[in-house]
Parts: structure tokens; sequence; C-alpha cells
């Protein structure tokens, strides 16, 4: 039983660490974004592809979250 407590918990874990990385990407993404229009170079469709890749990623991190939360709640 512990084991699988601890399986259960790397997992969520490891999740949320994919999610952490994906919401660095957009993050990055979106800087890099912002830099390019501040130096006057073009962006040519980057701004929408970086605000998609974040809006993803932030849906995707809510979404666990709120798993997360509504997992802790009913062991209450």
């Amino acid at each position: 039983k512990s084991a699988r407590r601890a399986d259960a918990r790397a997992a969520r874990r490891a999740t949320e660490s994919r999610l952490a990385m994906d919401l660095m990407y957009a993050t990055c993404s979106l800087s890099l974004t912002t830099a390019k229009k501040l130096a006057g170079q073009h962006t040519n469709g980057d701004v929408e592809e970086a605000m998609t890749a974040a809006d993803s990623a932030k849906e995707a991190y809510v979404d666990f979250v709120r798993d997360e939360a509504a997992h802790q709640f009913s062991k209450v």
C-alpha cells in the first residue's frame, strides 16, 4: 500500500514537472517574441504561436491544480 502511494505521488510530481516545463517554454517563447518586436524584427506569426502555447500550457496547469485540489479535498 505504501509503495502504491509513493508511485502515485511520483506520477503526480512527474506530471507537474512536465507541465511546469511547458509553462517555461511558453514564457520563453513569449519573451523572445516580445524582444524581437522591440528590436524591430519581424515576428512572422511568432506572436500567435507563442500565445497559443502559453494558453495551452496555462489551461493544462490549471486543470492539473484543480484535479490535485479535488484529490486532496476528497481525502478529508
